[in-house]
């Protein structure tokens, strides 16, 4: 029986797309597979953002509770931006000091498709900042030193830390069901009104969810509409 792993493609386009979701991880030739749009783009009453700052004419927002990556990821396109980076060391401060004593995520991602992937011979490349950042920082937590954290941490972490006493440092596989709070920037100055999403399949259908039974590897794509803003999605 041959297995195939489904893996998570980025369109150039776009930083990181993660809002298709899969039951199942590996899967056998000819063997169902259920593929689903983040159904939190579609749960207004789990929606819950803080407004924790304002700073170079961005907005910030950290979620109301502990959300997984995913989750994360949703309510970052919900308000038409990514999640917080720092680039220097004065942002690093601010963005660390937002909802202080919570573990926090940072968008810092290593992405397949970058230019400066090279995975084999070195696992360390291709790190690349969710916002699409050229430079930034591996730490938040003013207290936590300034680790070379993307040295060999292994393909699709996020890294996160908190403010707490005495500080907590994680590399976390986004995939290890851990939960963080979402600190989010954006250029809107409020959390609007939920948005309605559309969504159209490559299969053509607009269903939230689609069954498919691959019968050999393959990516399947969706097109996402958010409020007006496209998102190109695949898997």
């Amino acid at each position: 029986m041959k297995r195939v792993v489904l893996l998570l493609l980025f369109c150039p386009l776009l930083i990181n797309a993660q809002l298709i979701l899969a039951d199942t991880t590996l899967v056998c030739k000819g063997q169902s597979v259920k593929l689903s749009v983040n159904p939190k783009l579609f749960a207004p009453a789990d929606f819950c953002l803080d407004f924790v700052g304002e700073r170079d004419g961005l907005y910030y927002y950290g979620s109301c509770a502990q959300v997984s990556f995913d989750d994360a990821y949703a309510f970052a396109k919900i308000m038409k931006g990514n999640l917080a980076t720092a680039n220097d060391a004065a942002k690093n401060t601010f963005i660390g000091s937002r909802k202080p004593g919570f573990i926090k995520w940072i968008g810092y991602f290593q992405d397949p498709s970058s230019p400066k992937y090279n995975d084999p011979p070195n696992p360390a490349s291709g790190f690349v900042w969710m916002s699409g950042a050229n430079v930034g920082f591996t730490n938040w937590a003013f207290e936590e030193l300034n680790n070379k954290e993307d040295i060999e941490p292994g393909m699709h972490f996020i890294i996160g830390c908190s403010n707490s006493s005495p500080s907590q440092w994680c590399d976390e596989n986004k995939n290890a069901s851990h939960k963080y709070i979402a600190i989010i920037e954006s250029k809107l100055k409020s959390v609007p009104a939920f948005p309605t999403v559309k969504i159209t399949w490559e299969t053509g259908s607009t269903d939230k969810f689609i069954r498919v039974t691959p019968s050999k590897s393959k990516y399947y794509k969706v097109r996402v509409e958010i409020d007006g803003e496209i998102i190109n999605d695949s898997i």
